[in-house]
């Protein structure tokens, strides 16, 4: 089962600007990606990153996981979609806005945990950024979530 354990970052201005700039350009990525996923009709993760990923690596200022969490991101948001509403086959498919303060999918290959500190990607490189850690998270982390 997974858990999401939400955590307080201690960031400085730089860090926060770096994570803003990251967040920013994942979210155009992501609307780039839209128009292709509901013109060709998919929304199957590999499929998708078949047609587009190396259109987007062009024109994107992410790294290349991050363009596959962008990705898989449409896909998943598409799925989502689907799923509480099938589409019409004689109809457009919607297109999915992102909002610029949305967030950004990270994964075991964009962040990682030493301690009290979390390694993230961004578009200027990795941050590292200290933990503010509450009772309920320091009981998940104690035991190994």
């Amino acid at each position: 089962m997974l858990k999401t354990v939400c955590i307080k970052l201690d960031t400085n201005q730089e860090q926060s600007q770096a994570l803003a700039e990251t967040r920013s350009e994942f979210v155009t990525t992501c609307q780039e990606i839209v128009p292709i996923a509901a013109g060709r009709r998919c929304w199957n993760h590999v499929a998708l990153h078949n047609i587009c990923y190396n259109t987007i690596r062009e024109t994107s200022r992410l790294g290349s996981q991050m363009v596959c969490n962008s990705i898989k991101t449409v896909t998943q948001d598409y799925q989502n979609l689907k799923a509480k509403k099938p589409f019409a086959k004689d109809k457009p498919v919607p297109e999915i806005t992102y909002r610029l303060d949305g967030s950004v999918h990270y994964d075991k290959r964009t962040y990682s945990i030493k301690e009290h500190t979390l390694s993230l990607y961004t578009l200027q490189g990795r941050i590292h950024v200290p933990m503010i850690l509450g009772k309920q998270q320091t009981k998940y982390f104690g035991h190994g979530v």
